[in-house]
């Protein structure tokens, strides 16, 4: 019993969580009272339109936030301890090798000017007490874990001899060389072909059993995410406007904007004929938020309700919730669309 209390234990919980970022115009709140918890060897999916926050929520977990933003309410909690306000070197010890982070452009990550195995080097002896001719040994052994063909040729190369695929197969392998407690994918797939990304995908989802590490997977993908992730959190606004299990939300999405997001996913072979769904208008600014709810100008439920009053969290379940007026008109709605 103690054993399986552990295993559910929550090795991250993110509470109440508010950051905003300096502005000529004033303070802009971009991430608002946003809460969720990650488990241990969980796979959490974290979709949502370009601007809802996704990113600025990741690089908060890390202590990376760009200058003009700051935690301003609300705690992260890492294995109990709060690091949301930690110092510069308090935040080094556990970035990388605790918590590190895959990023969308590989180009972020890797040095042009330096060779791939100085960098996996200095990362891993940065990291942990061995000697150069050991890590390298390790940086090798890793890139061939992620089917980089001849990689004791490869750590000698300079990130522009590698194609895409490569360079992020690399990135994959520096993050999880570290064998981190969390892995933070941000787009990690974007921009490559199909056949790379279900290797990649293929990788990580290995690498992840080998060392049991939980993963923050951030994708615009919903084929990405419902493949890979035990669970779902859907941000619009600043805010997780749903989260809930994998299962659940494809299939059952209780708030409009999951389910906007859900029916405007072209269909291979979609003998219905259906005219391809497209979400009305454009996400509000940070700056003029509605005064309700954020989506209820692009919303077709909304009603004076959602355009006077915030929804508060609806618990459908213990790991279920959602923040919408119109809970059951949505469930609803979405039952009559996938019926037509």
């Amino acid at each position: 019993m103690t054993a399986f209390n552990e295993s559910c234990k929550p090795i991250l919980r993110v509470n109440n969580l508010s950051i905003q970022y300096d502005n000529i115009n004033g303070p802009i709140k971009v991430i608002r009272d946003l809460s969720f918890s990650l488990k241990k060897k969980e796979v959490l999916g974290i979709v949502g339109e370009s601007g809802s926050g996704k990113t600025t929520l990741v690089v908060s977990l890390l202590g990376m936030l760009p200058p003009g933003g700051q935690v301003v309410d609300g705690d992260i909690i890492f294995k109990d301890r709060s690091i949301a306000n930690l110092s510069k070197a308090e935040k080094r010890s556990y970035r990388g090798k605790s918590i590190a982070m895959i990023f969308q452009e590989p180009g972020s990550t890797l040095n042009p000017v330096r060779r791939i195995g100085a960098q996996f080097i200095e990362t891993l002896c940065c990291h942990f007490p061995i000697t150069k001719t050991e890590a390298r040994e390790r940086a090798i052994d890793m890139l061939s874990k992620m089917s980089l063909p001849n990689p004791d040729m490869v750590i000698n190369y300079f990130p522009f001899q590698l194609s895409g695929g490569m360079k992020q197969r690399v990135a994959i392998a520096m993050a999880m060389a570290l064998e981190p407690d969390i892995l933070i994918a941000d787009e990690p797939t974007s921009a490559l072909d199909v056949t790379v990304q279900a290797q990649i995908i293929e990788e990580m989802q290995k690498l992840s059993d080998k060392f049991s590490t939980s993963i923050i997977l951030i994708t615009h993908n919903m084929g990405v995410v419902a493949h890979m992730a035990d669970r779902i959190g859907v941000m619009y606004t600043g805010q997780m406007v749903e989260l809930g299990a994998k299962h659940e939300i494809i299939n059952k999405p209780k708030h409009p904007y999951t389910r906007s997001l859900l029916t405007s996913v072209p269909i291979i072979n979609n003998s219905k004929n259906k005219k391809l769904f497209s979400i009305k208008g454009q996400p509000p600014d940070f700056l003029h938020l509605p005064i309700g709810c954020t989506f209820a100008p692009r919303c077709n439920l909304a009603d004076r309700t959602c355009n006077s009053k915030p929804p508060f969290p609806v618990e459908l379940t213990a790991d279920y919730t959602v923040f919408c007026h119109k809970v059951e008109t949505s469930r609803k709605v979405y039952r009559e669309a996938a019926a037509i």
